[in-house]
Order: structure tokens, then C-alpha cells, then sequence
């Protein structure tokens, strides 16, 4: 009995470890809040950031813009831009490269632990709205 006992006790274990990943979805609205301001405040420097200056872009053309963020493990990826008015868009067509590139260099701006606990990255998506 006791040999089962230890068994089952490594097994339940085992499991813990494998699923105590906190789901980043989560967390969502906290990650993306965060991860907005950082590209926004990374297009006030685009000759550090290498992401354009879209903020100033967006109030000359008054315009909207947003752009739907993938992460999966280590590897983000960042749709083209919906604009609004769609007559600009041109303006903003190297954009979701410009922020995808800056995310996968920075990924350690999204958050990587929550209560001693990793977050999980896999399939998390989100959206940026400027």
C-alpha cells in the first residue's frame, strides 16, 4: 500500500508541475492595457523603437486604427491595420511589421510570472485600439 501511496503522490505531482501555468487569457485586459501603452510610447521614439509614429499619423489623418496581436510561446505575430478612414490606410501598411518586430525583440514586456506562477503564452490573442 505504501509503495501506491508514493505513486500516486509523484504522479499528482507530476501533474501540478505540468499544469500550474496561469492561462494568460486571464489576465488579458491587463496584458493588453500594458502592451498598448508600451507601443505607443515606443512610436514616440521610432528611431529606437523602429515602429513609426502612428500616434501623431493618426491625429493628422484623424483617424482610428487597430491591430489584432497573436502571441503563441515565444513568437508574435500582428495583423495588418484596420483604419478608419480606410482612405489612409496606405500610411500604415508597415505598421503590424514594425510592431510585431519590436514584440518578439521585446517579449519581456509581456508579463512573465503572476504569484510565483508562469504565464502561459499559447494561442493568446488580443487587440490594440489607438
Amino acid at each position: 500500500m505504501k509503495n501506491s501511496e508514493q505513486i500516486l503522490f509523484k504522479e499528482a505531482a507530476k501533474a501540478w508541475l505540468k499544469y500550474a501555468d496561469i492561462d494568460a487569457a486571464s489576465m488579458k485586459e491587463e496584458i493588453s492595457d500594458y502592451i498598448q501603452k508600451m507601443v505607443a510610447n515606443a512610436s514616440t521614439s521610432p528611431e529606437d523603437s523602429g515602429i513609426m509614429p502612428f500616434l501623431n499619423m493618426l491625429k493628422e489623418d484623424q483617424a482610428t486604427l487597430a491591430v489584432n496581436v497573436h502571441r503563441d510561446g515565444n513568437k508574435v505575430t500582428v495583423s495588418a491595420p484596420t483604419v478608419n478612414p480606410s482612405h489612409v490606410a496606405g500610411r500604415y501598411a508597415n505598421l503590424s511589421g514594425q510592431i510585431a518586430k519590436y514584440l518578439n525583440k521585446n517579449l519581456e514586456l509581456f508579463t512573465v510570472m503572476k504569484n510565483g506562477e508562469d504565464v502561459d503564452y499559447d494561442n493568446f490573442n488580443f487587440t490594440l485600439n489607438y
